[in-house]
This record gives structure tokens, sequence and C-alpha cells, in this order.
């Protein structure tokens, strides 16, 4: 086959061709491309969009409409009567007005509810009182056992650890 011209040769074939190539080295490489890294340019913005004009000239036809309309607005304001007095309540106004009316209702309401009876204060008896609770400044407060609070205490802190270590309560647990 490869002593027949080209154009009889079969064009694709398992015999392999010959190449013109050679593997490169490391300074080919660097010799070819730049030591240092540099950003391109970038392409910016296509300005001759369809949809990029149709949106510029919208925007300016609102924005000219607006001008427009304000400039109407500011005559036909300046034209109108000023009125002396409002016909209508402010929403304001009238939110007061109905705070005003509710508390008025919760005021006559609070009236016709019965006030509830002081209790009657308990008075010591003069052989109760102590010279110690006159000189605290409050006749009134009761003298307290302290022994038999801390007595009281000890009972109960023991009667507590009897339960925790009942089998009834570690079954539970």
């Amino acid at each position: 086959e490869r002593g027949q011209p080209p154009r009889e040769q079969l064009y694709f074939s398992k015999q392999p061709r010959q190449v013109e190539w050679k593997p490169k080295t490391l300074d080919d490489y660097k010799q070819q491309n730049p030591s240092k890294y540099y950003q391109l340019g970038k392409l910016g913005p296509d300005l001759d969009d369809d949809e990029l004009i149709m949106k510029k000239v919208k925007a300016e036809q609102v924005k000219y409409f607006s001008k427009q309309l304000r400039e109407v607005n500011r005559q036909r304001a300046a034209a109108a009567p000023k009125k002396e007095g409002k016909d209508k309540p402010s929403v304001v106004a009238k939110a007061k007005q109905e705070a005003a009316d509710a508390r008025q209702r919760r005021l006559e309401f609070a009236k016709q509810v019965p006030k509830p009876k002081p209790r009657p204060r308990l008075e010591p008896r003069e052989d109760q009182r102590s010279e110690g609770a006159e000189l605290a400044g409050d006749p009134a407060e009761p003298e307290v056992d302290i022994e038999a609070l801390m007595s009281r205490h000890r009972d109960e802190s023991w009667a507590v650890q009897e339960i925790k270590r009942s089998p009834a309560f570690m079954m539970r647990a």
C-alpha cells in the first residue's frame, strides 16, 4: 500500500502514519508562554442589542411621563381652592377618638364593679409582742423558734432519705 500513490491508498488504514512531532521541554514552554499571569480585556456590554435599546426607550418614556404627571398635579394643586376646615376627620384623629371612647366605656364599667372589702388586720396581743420585734420595726411580726424549725428540717430530710432507700422507690427509677 505504501508504494501506491496517495489517491489510491485507503483513507482509513491500520498502518501508522508519519507524524512530524517532537516532544517539547520545559524551557521551550517557558520561552513560548509569558513568565507571569496577566488578565486580558473583557468584552463589555453589547450596546447595540435590540432588547437593551427597547429597555432604555421604555425607561425614558416612563421618566418623561412621570415628570409630566408631577407637573400637572402641581398645577392642579395650586389652582384648587383651599379648604378652611376639614369635613372628614383624619385617620389619626379617628383612632384617638375611638381610643378615648373605649377608655370611657372601661371607666363606666369599672364604676359599676363592686370593690373588694378589705381584710381585717389581725393585731397581735400586747403579751405576744416582744422587745426584739418592736426594735425591728414590725410589731406584727411573730417570733420564730429557730431550733424547732431546724429540728423539723432534720426529721423531714431523714424521712426523705428513708423513702429514697426503700425498694419501692428503687424499682420505680
